[in-house]
């Protein structure tokens, strides 16, 4: 059978992909080569004619309102949203946009009024609390601007607390936390509680907690709205290495510099979609010239 070649910037990138069309190892060619800088997957046509993403998130007609006393608020307003497995997105928006409300029911946080959910081919929006919490352990990493630690657990207990309820032993805890911790730059902080860490450290080990149970998906709200700039460019690289391991990410921010980090900007206003726009990232281009 003829045979067809794919060029990938590099070999993580190639391999996942194959991942994403269902592939398995037996079925790659991977052949390197020294004088050529990328890789070469030779694939049949009819492997080819897969599709290389696949949605992990699609909403329709997604709606959120709230009683505030006679008043209703329509914090969301029909929103229909998808998101593909890998992509990395910035949510924007004035104050009152939705963005936040938007954010809470994707992490299952909150429920909609109406509307369909659907998360990695499963109906969400019809889910049981029960079985929402267990999707929210398991499929879904959150990372907040207020960091949200335990003050009185360590770095370790922090990051190890998702695996409590998970029913992991404490030395299995224990041994993936600090694995998690030093992948972040922080294997000699583990003993530290929170107010013994910098504000960019307390940030490390949230997404640290986030990335514990290997979700396919992390949540950023504000994630740089309490560091300084230096810190926030720091913590935007680690979200940029966490995209480039396979995850999808989706972050919530105000700062055109933060958005500029992903690779699609969605802006928000008065509960609708107002824009979808795909880009070239800029910020990590700009920062690293400084």
């Amino acid at each position: 059978m003829r045979r067809s070649s794919i060029q990938f910037a590099d070999l993580s990138t190639g391999r996942r992909v194959l991942k994403q069309i269902g592939l398995c190892l037996d079925e790659q060619e991977i052949l390197c080569s020294c004088r050529c800088p990328s890789t070469a997957l030779r694939l049949s046509p009819k492997l080819l004619n897969h599709s290389t993403v696949s949605e992990i998130i699609s909403t329709d007609q997604l709606t959120k309102t709230y009683e505030m006393g006679a008043e209703l608020i329509h914090a969301l307003q029909g929103v229909n949203f998808t998101v593909s497995e890998n992509e990395y997105v910035a949510l924007m928006g004035p104050s009152g946009s939705g963005k936040s409300t938007l954010m809470n029911l994707l992490g299952c946080l909150d429920t909609p009024t109406s509307g369909n959910y659907t998360l990695a081919g499963d109906r969400v929006d019809k889910m049981s609390d029960s079985d929402l919490a267990k999707v929210r352990n398991s499929k879904i990493g959150f990372v907040f601007q207020t960091f949200n630690l335990m003050p009185r657990l360590s770095a370790l207990e922090n990051v190890a607390l998702p695996l409590v309820y998970a029913g992991i032993s404490r030395g299995e805890r224990n041994k993936r936390a600090a694995e998690v911790l030093t992948n972040v730059g922080l294997g000699d902080r583990m003993d530290h509680k929170p107010n013994e860490l910098s504000g960019g450290q307390r940030q490390r080990v949230a997404v640290a907690r986030a990335l514990i149970n290997n979700p396919n998906i992390i949540l950023a709200d504000e994630p740089t709205g309490n560091l300084d700039t230096k810190t926030s460019i720091e913590i935007m690289a680690l979200f940029d290495d966490i995209h480039r391991k396979g995850n999808t990410v989706i972050l919530v921010t105000h700062e055109p510099e933060i958005a500029g980090y992903a690779h699609r900007v969605v802006r928000m206003r008065d509960g609708v979609i107002e824009s979808d726009l795909r880009q070239e990232p800029t910020a990590s281009l700009v920062y690293s010239q400084e």
